[in-house]
């Protein structure tokens, strides 16, 4: 069982959890208008992408991998 922190219940986080399995080596941010990929890794590097079409593939790629994941709160 994940603990899920207190103040993650008070202010209305919503928490998924991936396989236990996944690794992941990059933080990825989205935005109305940009994604931001981190490279966690050396050489630590990071991309921002402006241009609109891709920004939108990326938060419907996010919203289907959210939406198959089970509510852990």
């Amino acid at each position: 069982k994940v603990r899920i922190p207190k103040y993650c219940k008070s202010i209305n986080f919503k928490i998924k959890l991936l396989p236990p399995n996944t690794i992941l080596e990059t933080n990825t941010i989205i935005t109305a208008k940009k994604a931001v990929f981190h490279q966690l890794v050396k050489p630590v590097s990071a991309l921002v992408i402006e241009n609109p079409g891709i920004v939108h593939t990326q938060s419907e790629m996010f919203s289907v991998i959210w939406n198959s994941l089970l509510n852990t709160s």
